[in-house]
């Protein structure tokens, strides 16, 4: 049997929003052409399946095919939507699975909050993604330019802006609504409903009789803190989790594994 090596997108293997940078690519291009007989790979991210593609991508269209071949796994917002091999064999909904008054109640709940932080170093437009598996949150709004997206960045590291907010969410909805909140991305939060985080994508990687397909899955993500949406799956008892600094410390942890 395989091993499988799962990645977070944002601060993991690209700056986050941003697509991968070229020296990184290249250096996970040859380290899967090299360790493809012991190793699969996947993606495990919050963003969406054609999100996540353009941010892996880099350099040449057939260039990029290719590299994309190579994970076998990609599990956009949190595994919600899944594809195996490029074919999606998976796909979940909250306007499906959730009920109008309890999404609109976080909805309604996040726009009056953020309506009443002041003092923030912008405010910007679209506070709310509402997405296939989760609703995406942005206290300044995403709409803030890079600059002003790298301002509140470090507003909120000071201030704790989003982690203030999470734990009022946790207070005032999670318990009801059944709902969990964890940092996502530089600027956002992520909710949704409690067992739909990263570690979602698990049960994609079972066989028929419950066992996995694989004899370890490692998992390297960057948000491992506890408020962090990478910290349910990297700290699940099934893998092994490595916390990243970055891209370039992601190459650095893969060397260690591998």
């Amino acid at each position: 049997m395989k091993h499988l090596i799962l990645f977070d997108v944002d601060g993991t293997l690209a700056p986050s929003t941003h697509q991968l940078q070229d020296h990184i690519k290249q250096a996970l291009q040859e380290i899967m052409d090299k360790n493809g007989d012991t190793y699969d790979f996947g993606i495990v991210g919050g963003s969406s399946a054609e999100r996540i593609k353009w941010q892996l991508s880099a350099g040449s269209d057939d260039n990029n095919d290719q590299f994309l071949a190579q994970f076998k796994w990609l599990f956009s917002e949190n595994g919600l939507v899944a594809h195996k091999n490029e074919v999606k064999i998976h796909h979940q909904s909250l306007r499906e699975a959730v009920p109008e008054r309890a999404l609109q109640k976080v909805l309604d709940w996040s726009l009056k909050y953020i309506a009443n932080l002041t003092g923030l170093p912008h405010k910007r437009g679209k506070f709310i993604d509402f997405r296939s598996g989760l609703i995406y949150i942005t206290p300044c709004g995403s709409n803030v330019t890079q600059e002003e997206r790298e301002t509140f960045a470090r507003y909120d590291e000071s201030h704790k802006i989003r982690e203030t907010m999470i734990h009022a969410m946790h207070e005032e909805l999670g318990e009801e609504l059944q709902f969990d909140f964890q940092l996502g991305g530089q600027i956002g939060l992520g909710a949704h409903p409690k067992g739909w985080d990263k570690t979602y994508c698990l049960q994609h990687l079972k066989s028929d009789d419950g066992s996995y397909m694989y004899d370890k899955i490692y998992f390297i993500g960057d948000r491992c803190n506890p408020w962090g949406n990478d910290f349910p799956l990297f700290s699940h008892p099934d893998t092994i989790g490595y916390a990243t600094k970055n891209p370039e410390h992601t190459l650095e942890i893969l060397a260690e594994i591998l």
